[in-house]
Formats: structure tokens, sequence, C-alpha cells
């Protein structure tokens, strides 16, 4: 059963979707995904 379905809070999760505002679909919609590097940033890399 989904954490969610029992009621369970998850501190960490619930936060950041409170503050942010944003939903688990528009966060993967704003995500660029992995393994996408910043231009002209190899200390990022």
């Amino acid at each position: 059963m989904e954490r969610r379905e029992r009621g369970e809070s998850h501190p960490v999760h619930d936060f950041l979707f409170e503050y942010y505002n944003l939903s688990p679909g528009a966060l993967e919609r704003w995500h660029p995904g992995l393994d996408v590097a910043l231009a002209d940033a190899p200390e990022y890399r």
C-alpha cells in the first residue's frame, strides 16, 4: 500500500511540494533529465 494511501506524511517530500508548490508532473517537465550538462560549465560535470 502506498504511503499516501495510508495517510502517512513524508517530511522532506511534503515540505518540498508545499514550499515550491510544484506537482510531480510539473517537476518532471522542468527537470532536463539524466546526462544533461550545462554548456560551458565543465566544473558541474
